[in-house]
């Protein structure tokens, strides 16, 4: 790394933060997610349209360095994992339970549904999308569990710019897509082994299962009591000490349980989620530390990341609207019905 590679990504920092935060204002005000403005900077900031009107201004501004690549993507990383944090942070524990139900119904029907509607309308798809003779049903499964995987920042993120997450809708759709989450990235653990010569590790997905559960509860009973304990000491009896205390203790507890998950074989996403559960529960936690946390995040690091989606992919190369418009119907559709399915019979009405 040299002093060119860090003035080009103040540079590139300056301008993804300045347009997505201010696109992303501007959606705010007229009453659409601030991340649809954000994402849309990074479409027009890419190959897509910017490289295209001008391709050798987007070289120099975005050069296919791996060194200026990796810093970039590494600060948009901690938005991810900082946005599930925060998001944990607004979740209240009591109310998630008294939802479990709900939750768990959504999560598991809400992933087994796309799934085999994915998987089987994928069998029918034409030759040509398949890698080879012999291929379909490997594809076919590929391509139902991508459909099935919903992304659990972006539902976070638009529960939040709605205003919805400590409602009981909110509540249930988070929780419910956390177990989604897991689910979907164990079936996809077993389709990707399925495709390679070595095959699929039962023992290691059986691991994943046993810790992903072991995890969850340790950390919603003596991990919660373990945080509120570690943030009252870093505050101090008359809570004189710094505020910056508790934020590298809140920090260095996601990062932990982000790295154990990852360790796992899951997603470290889901140990910053279930970290910030733990931390909202401190009632040594002043809402003044929450507010601090929760504007770090959308301030700087998430427009940075939801900038970042469309910044590499020029989505006009290849351009296929049948396989485009395929996935994009059916994974709509799909996760629809396997959420509605899932929510019938509670408590939410017929419009939740």
């Amino acid at each position: 790394m040299t002093e060119d590679h860090i003035g080009l990504f103040l540079i590139q920092v300056l301008v993804l933060l300045g347009l997505a935060r201010g696109a992303g204002e501007l959606l705010r005000r007229a009453g659409y997610p601030a991340l649809v403005g954000e994402i849309a900077v990074g479409l027009l900031m890419g190959p897509t349209l910017f490289g295209r009107a001008l391709p050798e201004l987007h070289l120099a501004l975005f050069p296919p360095d791996v060194i200026q690549q990796a810093m970039l993507d590494t600060v948009a990383w901690f938005g991810v994992f900082f946005l599930l944090l925060e998001t944990g942070l607004e979740i209240d524990v009591s109310a998630a339970w008294r939802q479990r139900g709900p939750a768990l119904r959504v999560g598991i029907i809400g992933v087994l549904i796309p799934l085999i509607i994915g998987t089987g309308l994928s069998l029918l798809l034409p030759d040509q999308y398949l890698a080879g003779p012999g291929t379909r049903i490997p594809f076919a499964l590929f391509l139902g569990t991508t459909i099935a995987i919903s992304a659990m920042v972006i539902i976070a993120r638009v529960l939040g710019d709605l205003n919805l997450v400590k409602t009981d809708l909110g509540l249930v759709t988070l929780c419910g897509y956390a177990v989604n989450d897991i689910l979907a990235w164990i079936i996809l653990s077993v389709v990707l082994g399925m495709a390679t010569p070595a095959g699929v590790s039962w023992t290691g997905l059986g691991f994943a299962v046993v810790f992903s559960v072991l995890f969850t509860a340790f950390c919603l009973t003596w991990g919660m009591r373990l945080v509120d304990n570690g943030i009252a000491y870093a505050r101090g009896d008359d809570g004189s000490s710094s505020p910056g205390m508790v934020l590298t203790l809140v920090t260095c507890i996601a990062l932990a349980c982000g790295a154990l998950t990852h360790a796992a074989g899951l997603t470290a996403l889901f140990g910053f989620f279930i970290a910030g559960v733990m931390v909202s529960e401190a009632r040594a936690l002043t809402e003044r530390t929450r507010h601090v946390v929760t504007q770090m995040v959308h301030a700087v690091f998430v427009p940075l990341y939801f900038a970042g989606l469309g910044l590499k992919y020029d989505f006009l190369v290849e351009f296929d609207w049948f396989i485009v418009t395929f996935v994009t119907v059916v994974a709509i559709g799909a996760k629809f019905l396997g959420a509605w399915v899932g929510a019938r019979g509670t408590s939410l009405s017929a419009a939740d």
